[in-house]
């Protein structure tokens, strides 16, 4: 507005014609929490750091690849039902190791598999380089000593899903535990839901105490914020090339296991064994100097473990100390204050052992060399090189003197690829394919990991599906009556009849959505219910859902008006960018009603809304109502006959 003009001359003066509008927020941004292969970027640990990403690809490129989980093959009970696979006329079981079970990775690549776009990784600590990870509470929970993820997320805006595949590997403790931490989360931001699994269902258990299990300890509050599916998945997202020899423990003998008359197979296995043997007896440096920091890496774990005893002894024996100094009569003051000191010294202590400083020189005198080898392998490499590009150029080629320079430099290539270290990764691929190619039982037992592996949680593909959904037909449409993809089955199959009891919980209303499979039809989601499933405003995830995407994004509108003039100029604009805003809803079918005034109501004004009290104290208080439409979760069809009219 042009004030008071004092200067002859032509003014313009532009005003604002409409309101601002009101965007919808994104509704599918899952976040992932769980353990990683690494976690950097550019030299920069992503560690604790909510990280964006937008593909597969990326994930793999800050995060690495999966854990190579290690399994033992142990005699079938036959007291109890399992999965079992026959190998020489013998029933066995493959068991995974303890300490090896991640299922993140395999999630991610499940997300992806059903739609998954956008996402956040939050590490909570990383696998690269280890046999074994124990997954702790801890790590999801926060501690004295590690930081809590939920108060990481709390500065992050955009993520809207929350999924920890990991957590279950802790079974029914993290129920609790973790996946109430998440409800309060959710409720605490108002903008997230919750995705959750319960824990494997085992051939030999039923079904009802495991869904008792979960109902139970899940507790009672806040279950609009979450929902939960059941059973896991069996997937095909661990490709047969994945799994080798590898990932069977170290004790398993191979040529004492396969039968006899496989007799190809055991030649082979004899002497790749002879290579090692040979190998460890005359080891290549770079070999011997990775040993070296194989064993100094175990000598620091056990120097770990009886630092650790030997310290909690310490520190147990001077707070012991103080309490008896505190509790003296008379108390000494110089006494109190010396204990304190000593239980402050023993907790901060944090000089760096021997076993850490042989391990820092065992991984330095490796590295180094391995470049020495290198360097060493690629001048004879070159040198080879140049003499056959010599002998090739001359005047008068000679045949024999060019064919031997041949032998060299492919010798010199060999050392360079295979003789750094044996054996390679070369040499494992090529034992490995040899071994499927003359054992079939050396490939069941490879396919029966690979099940096991491919056995997942189904919380990662119904957040691809959640995307999914919401990007094609809009987030009030609910997640359900949808294909799984890169999914052969649920791991166990439900009826109808079971899914009753799952569905409809009488007594608390916490809904277990199932995913079945159906002939000729293949796997679908067929449960759309929060884990308040006996309330009328909470019931289904879409009304869930629907209405945190509106108050978020009438939310972040509001936020323009914060600190305007709060008359009646500002409160019609306001009810106009509202009401704008809820009318294109209608229009795509997110609420229901013949017209715009049936499906929603905007107030805001004095004596509606607000009283003249409320102006004084700066409130402007605004009611939205809205008729979110609601899946027909039961089709009912009447049939009855009738006479004949005619």
């Amino acid at each position: 507005m042009i004030k008071n003009p004092m200067t002859p001359g032509v003014y313009i003066d532009e005003k604002n014609a409409f309101p601002s509008s009101a965007v919808s927020v994104e509704t599918a941004i899952p976040v992932f929490i769980g353990y990683t292969e690494k976690a950097e970027w550019n030299g920069k640990t992503l560690v604790n750091i909510p990280t964006r990403v937008t593909s597969f690809a990326e994930y793999v490129e800050r995060f690495g690849g999966g854990f190579k989980a290690k399994f033992k093959i142990v005699d079938a009970n036959p007291a109890i039902k399992q999965e079992t696979f026959s190998l020489d006329g013998k029933n066995k079981v493959v068991e995974i190791n303890k300490d090896n079970t991640l299922y993140l990775f395999n999630s991610i690549r499940l997300f992806y598999a059903n739609g998954g776009g956008p996402c956040y990784i939050l590490t909570v600590d990383t696998f690269k380089d280890k046999t074994t990870l124990e997954i702790k509470a801890d790590d999801f929970l926060g501690s004295t000593t590690k930081l809590d993820p939920f108060e990481i997320l709390k500065k992050e805006f955009e993520p809207t899903l929350v999924v920890v595949p990991d957590a279950i590997a802790l079974g029914e403790a993290c129920y609790n535990s973790i996946y109430t931490k998440i409800l309060s989360h959710c409720a605490a931001m108002q903008s997230r839901f919750g995705l959750f699994d319960l824990v494997r269902q085992l051939p030999s258990e039923d079904t009802l105490p495991i869904v008792k299990s979960f109902r139970e300890g899940i507790g009672m509050n806040d279950l609009k914020y979450g929902a939960a599916y059941y059973p896991w998945l069996k997937s095909g997202v661990v490709q047969p090339g994945e799994v080798t020899f590898e990932n069977l423990d170290d004790t398993i003998d191979l040529g004492a296991i396969l039968p006899k008359k496989e007799e190809a197979a055991l030649n082979i296995i004899k002497i790749y064994k002879t290579a090692i043997e040979v190998a460890e007896e005359n080891p290549p440096v770079v070999y011997k100097a990775i040993k070296a920091v194989e064993a100094a890496e175990k000598a620091l774990e056990d120097a770990k473990l009886e630092e650790a005893n030997t310290k909690k002894i310490a520190i147990d024996k001077a707070k012991a100390d103080l309490t008896a100094a505190q509790s003296a009569d008379p108390v000494d003051d110089a006494k109190v204050k010396e204990a304190e000191k000593a239980v402050a010294d023993l907790t901060a202590a944090t000089d760096e052992s021997e076993a850490i400083k042989a391990l820092d020189k065992a991984k330095t005198d490796a590295e180094a060399a391995l470049v020495l080898t290198k360097e060493t392998a690629l001048k004879a490499k070159e040198a080879a090189k140049k003499e056959l590009e010599t002998l090739s150029n001359a005047a008068t080629v000679d045949a024999d003197k060019v064919k031997d320079a041949e032998k060299k430099l492919a010798k010199a290539i060999n050392d360079l690829s295979e003789k750094v270290i044996f054996p390679s990764d070369n040499d494992k691929l090529n034992y490995h394919q040899s071994l499927k190619a003359t054992s079939p039982t050396y490939t069941n037992i490879l396919e029966e990991i690979r099940a096991k592996l491919n056995e997942l949680p189904p919380s990662a593909a119904m957040a691809g599906i959640y995307t999914a959904v919401d990007s094609s037909r809009g987030v009030w449409k609910s997640p359900a009556n949808v294909s799984v993809s890169m999914v052969n089955g649920p791991s166990v199959n439900i009826s109808s009849e079971q899914q009753e009891s799952l569905n409809v919980d009488v007594v608390a209303g916490k809904s277990i959505n199932v995913i079945r499979t159906f002939p000729g039809i293949g796997t679908l989601v067929w449960g759309a219910r929060t884990l308040d499933g006996n309330s009328q405003d909470w019931r289904y995830i879409n009304v869930r859902r629907t209405l945190i995407m509106i108050e978020q994004s009438l939310k972040l509108a509001a936020r323009s008006y914060v600190f305007e003039p709060n008359d009646a100029n500002t409160w019609v604009t306001v009810k106009s960018m509202m009401s704008n805003f809820l009318t294109n809803l209608w229009k795509q079918g997110a609420l229901a009603g013949a017209v715009p005034e049936q499906a929603f109501d905007v107030q805001i004004g004095l004596g509606s809304t607000m009283t003249p009290t409320d102006i004084l104290d700066g409130k402007m208080l605004i009611t939205v109502k809205v008729a979110i439409v609601r899946p027909a979760e039961f089709i009912i069809i009447t049939f009855q006959q009738q006479m004949q009219q005619s």
